[in-house]
C-alpha cells in the first residue's frame, strides 16, 4: 500500500528547509548588545558636553588681545560713555540671539551674528563686542584693528567667559 505522507526529515534537513543554516546561531543578541553600548556611550557624551566637561576648542585667527580700560584724559577723552542699561543691551546681544540679529556669512560655511560682525549702533556710534575665549568676529578679534585702535568701554565676566565691549577710536 502506498502512502501519501512525506518521508520524515532529519533534524538537519528540517533546519535547512525552514531557512536556518546548520551550525550557525542567531546574531540578534549580539546586535542588541552592540546597539545598547552605542546608545550608552552617545548618551554619556551628550551629558558631558552639556555639563561643559567636553568643550570644543576652535582656532582663533588673531591672538587674544589683552585689553586695558582707557583713561578719560588725553585724546581718548572722546570715548563714548554708555549707561549701565546700554551696556546690558550690548551684553544681551552677545549672550543670546535677538529678534533683529540675523546670521551673516563670515566665510564659506561659517556664520556669525550680525551684531558680532558689524557692531550695534548706539547713540550715533557703533559699539562692538567680543566674547573671550570663544570665537568672535568683531574687528578686534578678527585682526581688522589692534588694541591700540579701540576704546574698551566695559568687560563683563560671567560663567567662564568675558564680554569685552568696545568702540573704534
Amino acid at each position: 500500500m502506498a502512502t501519501t505522507y512525506a518521508p520524515p526529515l532529519s533534524h538537519r534537513s528540517a533546519r535547512l528547509a525552514y531557512g536556518q543554516r546548520s551550525g550557525q546561531r542567531s546574531s540578534y543578541p549580539l546586535l542588541l548588545v552592540v546597539a545598547a553600548g552605542v546608545f550608552v556611550v552617545s548618551a554619556f557624551a551628550l551629558v558631558l558636553s552639556q555639563s561643559g566637561v567636553l568643550s570644543r576648542t576652535t582656532a582663533v585667527t588673531a591672538p587674544v588681545p589683552s585689553v586695558a580700560v582707557v583713561s578719560s584724559t588725553g585724546p581718548a577723552a572722546a570715548t563714548l560713555q554708555l549707561t549701565p542699561a546700554e551696556i546690558d543691551t550690548v551684553v544681551a546681544y552677545a549672550r543670546t540671539m535677538q529678534p533683529d540679529d540675523a546670521l551673516v556669512q563670515v566665510r564659506p560655511g561659517v556664520f556669525a551674528k550680525r551684531s558680532n560682525v558689524n557692531g550695534i549702533p548706539l547713540r550715533g556710534a557703533t559699539v562692538y563686542y567680543d566674547v573671550l575665549p570663544h570665537q568672535s568676529f568683531g574687528p578686534l578679534r578678527s585682526g581688522q584693528v589692534t588694541e591700540q585702535q579701540v576704546n574698551v568701554i566695559s568687560r563683563q565676566a560671567e560663567s567662564g567667559s568675558m564680554v569685552v565691549v568696545y568702540t573704534k577710536k
